[in-house]
C-alpha cells in the first residue's frame, strides 16, 4: 500500500508568498499585465489615427474581458472561501439545525447554492456535456445500483438516473450536509428516486458488495493521500464482484500558451504544474485495493479519469 508522507513545512518568506500568489492566480496576473501594457501603449498613440482601427479595440476588449473574468473569480473565491471550505484544523460545530458535522481531513464545501453556478462558470457552460461524458464512460446498465461519493449537489447521479429511466438504485453521499440537502431537494423537484445523505468517502456507510458502480468526481484533489487510499479501499469494499469504479479529477493538459491560459478550471485550482499527473498518482492505490482492468484517459482538457473493475 502506498504510504503517505507528511513533511513539516518551513515558514514561507515574503518573496515566496508573492511568487505563489502570482502562480496561483496566473490568469489574473497575465491579463492584468496585458491590460497595463495595452493602456500604456494606448496612452502614447495618436487616438485620432487609431480610432477606426478595429483590431486595436477588439484586442483591448478581449484583454479587458479576461481581466474582469479573472478578478471576478478571484473575488468570489476570496469572499466565499471561509464558508465554502471546511477548516479541518478547527473544531467542528453544529449549525442552527443541530446537524452534526462529519469529521474529515479533506476540504469540505458548504455553499451548495453557489456550487452549481461555480461549476457552470469553471466549465464555461459545459457542465452538462461534461457530466454526460462521465456517465457514458461508466457504461451503465438497467438495474445498476449506483453510488456517487462526494456527490456535491447531485447533478452527476441524477444524470445517471435519467440515463437509466430510474431503473436501478441511486445513492449519493457528501461530507457537507448542505450539499446533500440541496441535492435531495433537486432530486425531489425532478421526481427522481435518487437518495442523498451526509457521508465520507473514507468511511462509506454501506455494507459490502452493495453497488454495481461507484463514482467519484472532482473530489480526490481535496483529500490528503491517506484519505484517498481509504476512499478507494472503501469503494472497492462496497462494490459487488464485477463492479465498476470511475474517478474523475482535475488534470492539466499539454498545450500552447493560449490553451493553457484559458483552462480556467486548472488555473482556479492552482495552475498547470500543481495539477499534472493527478490521475497517474491514483493507480498504485487502485492496484493495492485490488482493482483490475485499469483504464486511464481524458474527459476533456482540464479533467482526466481512471476506471477499473472489481474482479
Amino acid at each position: 500500500m502506498t504510504q503517505s508522507k507528511h513533511v513539516q513545512q518551513k515558514p514561507q518568506g515574503l518573496f515566496f508568498r508573492m511568487a505563489k500568489a502570482v502562480h496561483d492566480n496566473l490568469l489574473g496576473t497575465i491579463s492584468g499585465l496585458a491590460m497595463v501594457i495595452f493602456v500604456f501603449w494606448l496612452a502614447h498613440q495618436d487616438l485620432s489615427e487609431i480610432r477606426s482601427n478595429n483590431q486595436v479595440w477588439i484586442t483591448g476588449g478581449v484583454i479587458f474581458a479576461l481581466f474582469l473574468h479573472a478578478v471576478g473569480i478571484g473575488l468570489i473565491v476570496r469572499f466565499f472561501r471561509k464558508n465554502i471550505r471546511g477548516d479541518s484544523n478547527h473544531p467542528h460545530h453544529h449549525d442552527h439545525n443541530h446537524i452534526e458535522e462529519l469529521e474529515t481531513r479533506g476540504d469540505k464545501f458548504r455553499l451548495a447554492g453557489a456550487y452549481d453556478w461555480m461549476a457552470t462558470v469553471l466549465t464555461l457552460g459545459g457542465e452538462r456535456k461534461m457530466r454526460q461524458s462521465i456517465i457514458d464512460l461508466v457504461e451503465l446498465k438497467p438495474g445498476d445500483a449506483v453510488l456517487d461519493t462526494g456527490c456535491g449537489t447531485g447533478t452527476l447521479l441524477m444524470t445517471a438516473e435519467r440515463q437509466l429511466g430510474s431503473v436501478g438504485r441511486f445513492e449519493g453521499t457528501d461530507a457537507a450536509h448542505e450539499m446533500t440537502t440541496r441535492a435531495q431537494q433537486k432530486a425531489d423537484q425532478a421526481g427522481l428516486t435518487a437518495r442523498f445523505r451526509p457521508g465520507l468517502i473514507e468511511d462509506i456507510d454501506f455494507a459490502d458488495d452493495e453497488f454495481d458502480v461507484a463514482m467519484n468526481t472532482l473530489v480526490m484533489h481535496h483529500l490528503p493521500d491517506e484519505e484517498k487510499e481509504k476512499g478507494i479501499q472503501e469503494m472497492y469494499r462496497v462494490l459487488k464482484p464485477n463492479g465498476r469504479i470511475i474517478i474523475v479529477d482535475i488534470e492539466a493538459s499539454d498545450g500552447g500558451f493560449f490553451q493553457r491560459t484559458i483552462d480556467f478550471a486548472v488555473l482556479f485550482h492552482g495552475g498547470p504544474e500543481r495539477n499534472k499527473n493527478r490521475i497517474q498518482a491514483l493507480l498504485p492505490m487502485l492496484e493495492s485495493a485490488g482493482f483490475k482492468n485499469i483504464e486511464v484517459g481524458k474527459v476533456n482538457r482540464q479533467m482526466g479519469y481512471v476506471k477499473a473493475e472489481k474482479i
